[in-house]
């Protein structure tokens, strides 16, 4: 399939011999003739793989609001062997699914302007430098979202590389006393823009925490349960320092995220997410029986949980012959998964009668009459014999 553009051609540095392409596409197409670019690699030196965790993201972004959008611009790259050429190859007579050229012609109408013709077949001579995750985010959007495309025609690999790292080594977050600023003028929209962070999954200070999203995003298994003022729908069961503090936690045990910036915000949530969500799913917890749960959602118990999942999982990146990546949600899942195999309901239903667990020495306490408990079970006895969490004090 042929696709054409008008563009702009721009050559931004006179003594430079590249040029690059100024057109918008649609992010269904610009996906369907361009590929993640081979330059593009992780620290351990291996191909950096697209991640459903970070494009699902994006997809969420536009489906939470008809407002949200993403103006910026995505950046592309022909290889070294991709010329300009008079005519591109007809499909029929096209060989080993290559195409070796482009067409650019200036646009009859309007000199300034010129009509870019590609093929998909330029697929594998067309790389994604910066931009991946948004379009294919874009791309499983159910409208077809425009984009804004820049497109080096003669680049070689030498500055493709050189791009690529400039621009990840350059991105930074916005500061948080400049979204301060941005607040103090217009007080009247703080809780709309608090909602629409939050429902998107985007921190910005005290504006949209973790603690908003973690309470407003509907695929949290704390969704609407978080003893918190901006929790006006729900029900406020659950200790936000049990959330904040499980938060750090997982920033702790995880080196990779010890930079406070929002991509590392959002993978300690979506850690977050993967290890309490297996509870909701096998318990079928909701908001209507969620109070019958009185020892799960205790402070003591989802601290104690978190971090003894986290440590599972640190244990094994440190002993593993592979590399292990933390943001699939199959990583720290399968291990609360084999802990909540065969604990009984009645567990979490029945009020534990021993107190003071919410330090160190009480959360090691529950963990280790978890673990007895389930001995119990594997030895035939009573799930509850001999646990000090029953026992009067």
């Amino acid at each position: 399939m042929d696709y054409t553009y008008k563009c702009f051609k721009i050559k931004q540095r006179k003594n430079s011999e590249f040029e690059f392409l100024s057109f918008v596409a649609k992010a269904k197409d610009i996906y369907n003739w361009s590929h993640a670019d081979s330059i593009e690699i992780d620290k351990n030196g291996i191909q950096r793989q697209l991640q459903k965790a970070k494009w699902s993201k994006i997809t969420k972004f536009f489906n939470t609001h008809d407002d949200n959008i993403i103006p910026n611009n995505v950046i592309l790259a022909f290889d070294d062997d991709v010329k300009k050429v008079d005519k591109i190859y007809d499909e029929a007579t096209m060989v080993d699914f290559r195409n070796d050229g482009f067409e650019l012609k200036i646009d009859s109408e309007c000199p300034e302007v010129f009509e870019l013709t590609i093929n998909e077949a330029i697929k594998n001579n067309t790389y994604i430098i910066d931009g991946q995750h948004r379009l294919k985010g874009m791309s499983e959007f159910n409208d077809e979202l425009p984009v804004v495309v820049s497109l080096f025609i003669n680049i070689n690999k030498l500055n493709r590389a050189f791009q690529f790292l400039t621009i990840n080594n350059k991105a930074s977050k916005v500061k948080t006393d400049n979204i301060k600023a941005l607040i103090s003028n217009f007080d009247t929209i703080e809780d709309t823009l608090r909602n629409r962070l939050s429902t998107a999954s985007i921190t910005a200070g005290k504006f949209a925490t973790s603690i908003d999203i973690v309470n407003s995003d509907q695929s949290s298994p704390f969704y609407q349960l978080l003893d918190w003022a901006n929790n006006r729908e729900g029900k406020k069961i659950v200790s936000t320092l049990a959330i904040e503090n499980s938060l750090k936690n997982i920033k702790k045990t995880f080196p990779e995220l010890v930079e406070d910036n929002n991509e590392n915000k959002s993978l300690a949530i979506d850690i977050l997410y993967n290890i309490w969500n297996p509870v909701i799913n096998k318990y079928n917890i909701t908001l209507d029986n969620i109070e019958e749960y009185v020892n799960l959602f205790k402070k003591a118990n989802i601290q104690a949980i978190t971090e003894y999942i986290c440590g599972k999982l640190s244990d094994e990146i440190v002993f593993a012959t592979e590399e292990i990546d933390i943001s699939k949600p199959e990583a720290p899942s399968r291990y609360m998964i084999g802990l909540l195999n065969g604990i009984p309901e009645e567990f979490w239903k029945t009020p534990w009668k021993l107190t003071g667990l919410d330090n160190h020495t009480g959360r090691h306490t529950i963990i280790k009459e978890i673990i007895k408990m389930k001995r119990n079970i594997n030895s035939k006895k009573d799930w509850f014999e001999d646990l000090e969490l029953y026992k009067e004090e």
